[in-house]
């Protein structure tokens, strides 16, 4: 008999899960005295596995298709350390592999008692792992003695109940690297920076996103029209606090911010670390990517060293979703995200810069970003980097007043594998949920301090993508609350993209969106 498409349901729309040709899968049975995160290094070189926080949590172990070890062999290797208890399949969607597990997330109608759900779990063959989201009406499940895929079709079963919103599985997600940049053109080539005029930051004079004046590469005007923007505020330019007592706080959703950089360290409040539920989320050696978005949104400007972020006197709130694993990919899974998101929520964040996304949407990460927009937080997503449509979750701008933002370059081009650039690895996304454009190639920002992160020393030239994009305009976004701290999600958004410079062709279209940021015409829509 043939077998069915797997899928699950988000929204009223059926998510096909299709076969990964990258990954595959195997969850091990351990002795007490191996960890699962030493599975790779006991394996050696000849198997190349990985083993990241999310999947430890599991004890699974994830290894690249087409190795040179046969099937057999690979087993084999791994009984040695323990005993394969299953291999749960890996799926594709949106350029994104992910793990199918045994643990569902099953949402209840509200008002339903915990008594009267899991009553209806246990209908289903299932049993409630973790009910310590009860309160939201809330249960992470699994459905013992089956295999992942009949457990996937009993949480479908279980989704068509009418005391139940929706059961889907809690995926683990492997994000493929991201694009690295490279010095390749003009001063890019040498990353030393001529003092500048304007802030006394050493790097300032290359942030060309802030202040671009066509030299040595690109063309003038072609940045987010920081420095009028700067004009518009005290000087230097520290933002008046919010009640004087309470300055705009930027979550930065990431792989974790090191908060102790020089740049940074004064600006750091509540850190929260949701892969390990804690409050400890200091980003791994190589996982700089959080760093280098904080630096954008607001690296203190004017104290002779480093550079400049886009609003000066905010806040920022690490968050970490996502841990790198030796492949370069991110590492992470719904319930991680969703639980960064709302930990983001009540920690304070008026904005969560999200440099993220792409696979499968899901019900739950749904929930913590309308969570966020119900108490008014303004959210800004990655477009992606692929050339292609727009990923998740930045596709939700089309029905939410979320903010998505694809890339430009020094010359206010759209960021694509033959803009003048030189970067012909990768391409912003682009669609209709775009709603504005920001700077995404060889940004200077902050790095991992010392010889971890992206470069030797504290910051990098070269970090690119939607990803740099995205917090260009987190800074915007609090440059605008910082004036006025009353607006909502939606008027953020409409000022912003009200505000920004035309590109392309005349009017909206779907890869400038309304346009490139432009800082000081927001700012004078507030005044």
């Amino acid at each position: 008999m043939a077998q069915t498409q797997p899928y699950y349901m988000v929204d009223g729309d059926r998510v096909e899960l299709q076969p990964s040709q990258n990954y595959r899968a195997f969850r091990l049975d351990l002795p007490p005295d191996i960890q699962p995160s030493t599975v790779p290094e006991r394996l050696g070189s000849s198997v190349n596995a990985a083993v990241s926080p999310a999947l430890a949590r599991h004890n699974i172990v994830v290894v690249p298709t087409g190795g040179p070890m046969s099937t057999e062999g690979l087993r084999s290797s791994l009984n040695r350390l323990g005993t394969i208890t299953s291999e749960p399949p890996v799926y594709s969607v949106g350029g994104v592999d992910h793990v199918l597990i045994n643990e569902f997330v099953v949402q209840f109608e509200e008002g339903i008692s915990e008594d009267q759900a899991n009553s209806t779990i246990n209908e289903f063959g299932g049993t409630i792992r973790d009910a310590s989201d009860a309160g939201r009406g809330r249960y992470y499940v699994e459905f013992p003695d089956t295999d992942e895929r009949e457990a996937l079709s009993r949480s479908n079963r279980l989704s068509q109940s009418s005391n139940v919103r929706y059961s889907e599985p809690n995926l683990i997600r492997l994000y493929p690297a991201r694009p690295r940049g490279e010095r390749r053109r003009g001063a890019l080539d040498n990353p030393g920076c001529a003092p500048s005029d304007i802030r006394s930051d050493e790097r300032f004079s290359c942030q060309w996103g802030l202040d671009n004046r066509g030299t040595p590469v690109g063309i003038a005007d072609a940045d987010i029209n920081a420095i009028d923007a700067w004009s518009l505020l005290a000087k230097p330019p520290t933002l008046p606090p919010r009640n004087q007592a309470e300055p705009t706080i930027v979550a930065v959703v990431d792989e974790g911010v090191d908060i102790e950089h020089e740049d940074l360290r004064e600006i750091i409040v509540t850190p929260y670390d949701a892969v390990e539920d804690d409050d400890d989320q200091q980003p791994l050696p190589a996982d700089a990517h959080g760093t280098a978005c904080a630096g954008i949104i607001g690296a203190v400007a004017d104290n002779v060293t480093g550079v400049a972020g886009v609003a000066q006197g905010i806040k920022i709130l690490p968050v970490r979703i996502a841990t790198g694993n030796i492949f370069g990919r991110w590492d992470t899974d719904n319930r991680i995200i969703a639980r960064g998101i709302e930990e983001a929520v009540d920690r304070g964040a008026d904005i969560l810069s999200n440099s993220w996304g792409g696979g499968a949407p899901a019900n739950l990460i749904n929930d913590a970003i309308d969570y966020g927009i119900g108490k008014g937080r303004v959210f800004v997503f990655a477009a992606g980097n692929d050339f292609s449509p727009v990923g998740y979750p930045a596709q939700l701008s089309t029905s939410r007043p979320i903010i998505a933002v694809s890339a430009t370059n020094e010359w206010d081009e759209f960021k694509s594998p033959s803009s003048q650039d030189g970067e012909d690895w990768w391409g912003s996304n682009f669609g209709p949920e775009i709603v504005v454009a920001a700077p995404g190639v060889h940004i200077h920002t902050t790095d991992i301090s010392g010889t971890a992160g992206y470069d030797s020393g504290n910051y990098t030239p070269t970090f690119n993508g939607t990803s740099s994009a995205t917090p260009f305009v987190a800074g915007i976004a609090a440059l605008i609350l910082s004036r006025n701290p009353d607006l909502t999600p939606e008027q953020v958004r409409e000022i912003i993209s009200k505000n920004a410079d035309d590109l392309g062709d005349p009017g909206f279209d779907e890869f400038f969106g309304h346009g490139r940021v432009n800082a000081a015409k927001a700012l004078q829509a507030v005044n």
